[in-house]
């Protein structure tokens, strides 16, 4: 019976080495599952962190593309104004050397106006010599018929500059 007992206990003891054994693996099993679910949890975090870095970088893309366009949409119109402002430029220009063309001939005609003046008031004063020399003549050729037609001759010839 003390063999049998000895037997069992043995038999008791390499179970319970085996189960020590088996529970020595286990906790290496756990501490191994635990240290890689903290592994795991620490990647989680790292990934959400990433996720959300990632996120915020697309916010970011998002908010520069649309600042992107908007400032194309403004250089198109910076462009399109730049090319106004040089045709209005050129239009002035053009105005203004025609308006500089168009004061010359105005000085011009202003001039010709004035010189026209001057000689319709010189053909207007010649006109009136004439006529009053028209006149004198006519009046001196009366006096002449009256007074005889001799003397009136030599008086004719001596007016037309004949000696």
């Amino acid at each position: 019976a003390l063999e049998k007992r000895n037997i069992e206990l043995e038999t008791a003891v390499t179970q319970l080495k085996a189960t020590i054994d088996e529970l020595k693996i286990e906790r290496d099993i756990r501490l191994k599952l635990e240290r890689e679910m903290a592994g795991m949890e620490v990647e989680i975090r790292q990934a959400r962190h990433a996720t959300a870095a990632l996120d915020e970088e697309r916010q970011a893309r998002v908010v520069l593309e649309r600042k992107l366009a908007s400032l194309e949409v403004i250089a198109e119109r910076a462009q399109e104004a730049t090319a106004q402002l040089t045709e209005e430029r050129a239009a002035r220009v053009k105005l203004e050397r025609e308006k500089a063309t168009l004061e010359v001939q105005v000085q011009s005609l202003q001039k010709l106006d004035t010189l026209l003046s001057e000689e319709r008031q010189a053909r207007m004063n010649a006109q009136s010599r004439a006529s009053s020399a028209e006149a004198r003549l006519a009046r001196l050729e009366g006096e002449i018929q009256q007074g005889g037609a001799e003397s009136g001759r030599s008086f004719l010839d001596r007016l037309r500059g004949r000696s």
